[in-house]
């Protein structure tokens, strides 16, 4: 196996401390099976293998080894499904120490998990300990036993298959270097263009989220492990992506409408059970309000931005776009207003206030309460002007991590400062064309996307100090072990200074700041992706040559904002955040906000911060903010 190809998408990562596939389910044995066991080990070169044990199998029964798209949820249909389709071949490894040859076979199932609607591929295993090398295309062509009508867009589970010719009182069978491989030939990341590196990871990060959407409703799931609950951010962050998708051709338009039209029917189905916004969460198959049962006044600002962008499309079909209009105006943001800023969260039935909101709201510098000024002012029939809330983010500081006199703005307090936060307006909206905002204190008034860029100036710097200069960068997120959500940032690292995300290096490409494209060929070459591109987080000691742990789970957030940046970055002009701040109302509501350049009450020049150098951006993106708040963090899982 070529380690530098990216086309070669391993199903079994090897640091990871559980035998979790890379698409968030499981490997494990097939029902009512004795004699058989698996396990993980790890083989001499330091590659992850899986060990298949027999113990008196006998000739006349089929041994098998499942490896699940995700987890189950408590009965039938909490699952997801991966596409398959998106693939050319499955290539893996295998050593014979069983004591008589096998008869292998690869069977793939479908979303209705039956054998009346599967393929499977049948291949021999000589009797030998030497390691043999099968590779079998999925085109489901020549080779391939055909049942029903399997669906390889929808695949639930992959089987491994084994049927000795002889009884096997002990042996066993080693699986290793089990991986999918893309169309289009092998791409060295080394060498490779890195435009081209880019476009490939966003288009599997983008398949991934596409893929895992719910055909009944049309919401994405919270993450890649599992399917009881589904999210309103990467539901909004797909929706968001589909205009860009559509344009490059990996969703037909006509699929876009009809995926739009299901999801607005279902944001309706939501909004019809709600108080003031769809909730944050929602169960998988019943669509009540779940994990947090809350309204998320920025959760809805993302959605209700992505179905605006839509709405405006000129190819979006009348109907649909009435449709989504009136869905739009169904959001009140207003209720969410108060005299301290935005208030976070509507939560009925709970004891947090009388009045059901949350105490905590927007009141530090925080791109997510531009973000909800921005919704609620272009909400038809519910409108809240976007100066009236745009500056209510008091609490801003500038804190640098290095000796410059030119340090981006943050919330005061460290632990607030994850990248993601800095890059989240501009995702959205594109302002680098204007000057600072008006904020009161015009010493801290910004542009979202210059301070977007000297923060992320300051950080490489940093890290380059700690002696990582490309393992960019810790973000907020679970630290691999799903219990432990922090607001990681080289500003806070909440103690675990080995901590890494992969995905969020797509925020420093977009940035353009130096050393940003060497670090994201960097975590290509030493593996860092899987079957949703770049790994959500690792650790990773300085001064070693590899990571010693990367976690195969995903939360899709992550994966959501990571491919919204490398779209933004590959689209330059044409980038989503740009067309979108050019529509004409957009346009109106940021004049507001971002007056043009002239002097102030003391005399200096409203003059937007300027980065510490010249980014080398080789496309444009868009990009940035920052996300605050007077409480705890928020988990996003």
């Amino acid at each position: 196996m070529a380690f530098t190809d990216l086309s070669i998408v391993p199903l079994l990562a090897d640091q990871q401390s559980e035998p979790l596939n890379t698409w968030g389910g499981y490997w494990s044995i097939g029902k009512a099976q004795r004699g058989l066991s698996l396990e993980p080990c790890d083989l001499p070169s330091g590659r992850r293998a899986l060990r298949i044990r027999f113990r008196n199998a006998d000739a006349a029964d089929t041994h098998y080894i499942q490896c699940f798209a995700s987890g189950f949820g408590r009965r039938g249909g909490y699952y997801q499904t991966r596409d398959l389709a998106r693939y050319e071949r499955l290539q893996f490894r295998l050593k014979n120490s069983a004591g008589t040859a096998l008869r292998g076979s690869v069977q793939v199932k479908d979303f209705r998990d039956s054998p009346e609607h599967s393929a499977t591929h049948h291949y021999p295993i000589a009797n030998s300990a030497e390691w043999t090398s099968v590779s079998i295309p999925l085109s489901l062509a020549a080779g391939w036993t055909v049942k029903g009508t399997p669906d390889l867009s929808r695949v639930l589970t992959l089987d491994f298959l084994f049927q000795p010719d002889a009884t096997i009182a002990v042996g066993q069978v080693l699986l290793a270097d089990i991986a999918l491989v893309e169309p289009g030939g092998p791409l060295d990341v080394r060498s490779a263009p890195l435009a081209k590196l880019a476009e490939r990871v966003a288009r599997r990060q983008w398949d991934g989220l596409w893929a895992a959407r719910n055909r009944v409703h049309g919401l994405l799931p919270n993450n890649s492990y599992q399917a009881t609950d589904a999210a309103l951010n990467t539901t909004a962050a797909v929706l968001w992506m589909l205009p860009a998708a559509t344009a490059r051709h990996w969703v037909a338009q006509s699929d876009a409408d009809g995926y739009v039209e299901l999801l607005t029917r279902t944001i309706d189905r939501l909004l019809d059970h709600s108080a003031h916004l769809p909730p944050r969460y929602a169960d998988w198959v019943t669509l009540e309000p779940s994990l947090l049962p809350e309204e998320s006044a920025v959760d809805a600002a993302f959605l209700s931005l992505a179905l605006y962008q839509y709405e405006t499309l000129p190819a979006t079909p009348r109907p649909l776009r009435e449709a989504i209009g009136r869905t739009r105006s169904r959001f009140d943001f207003a209720s969410f207003a108060s005299p301290e800023g935005w208030r976070m969260a509507y939560r009925r039935g709970t004891d947090h206030r009388p009045d059901g909101f949350t105490a905590c709201t927007f009141d530090a510098y925080t791109s997510e309460g531009n973000l909800i000024s921005l919704a609620a002012h272009l909400t038809h029939g519910r409108s809240v002007p976007i100066e009236a809330y745009w500056s209510r983010g008091t609490h801003r500081a500038r804190a640098g991590l290095t000796t410059s006199p030119n340090a981006p703005v943050v919330h005061p307090m460290a632990e607030y400062r994850a990248p993601f936060t800095q890059a989240l307006w501009n995702l959205f909206v594109d302002v680098r064309q204007r000057g600072v905002d008006n904020y009161p204190d015009r010493q801290l008034a910004l542009n979202p996307w210059q301070n977007f860029v000297c923060y992320e100036q300051h950080v490489m710097k940093r890290l380059a100090e700690l002696g990582r200069p490309c393992l960019v960068q810790p973000d907020a997120g679970d630290d691999g072990t799903l219990d432990r959500y922090r607001q990681f940032s080289v500003y806070d690292c909440c103690g675990q200074q080995d901590l890494f995300m992969p995905w969020s290096a797509s925020l420093a490409l977009l940035s353009g700041v130096e050393g940003a494209d060497t670090a994201f060929r960097f975590l290509l070459d030493h593996r860092l992706f899987d079957c949703y591109g770049l790994a959500d987080s690792a650790r990773w000691t300085t001064g070693k040559f590899d990571p010693c742990v990367v976690a195969a789970r995903h939360d899709f957030w992550n994966t959501s904002l990571s491919t919204m940046a490398l779209l933004e970055w590959l689209n330059g002009p044409e980038r989503s955040s740009r067309s979108f701040a050019a529509l004409p109302e957009v346009g109106a509501a940021l004049d507001r906000v971002f007056p043009p350049p002239r002097a102030d009450q003391s005399g200096g020049k409203n003059v937007a911060i300027a980065p510490q150098a010249t980014p080398k951006t080789p496309r444009a993106g868009g990009s940035p903010g920052t996300v605050g708040a007077s409480a705890s963090p928020r988990a996003r899982s």
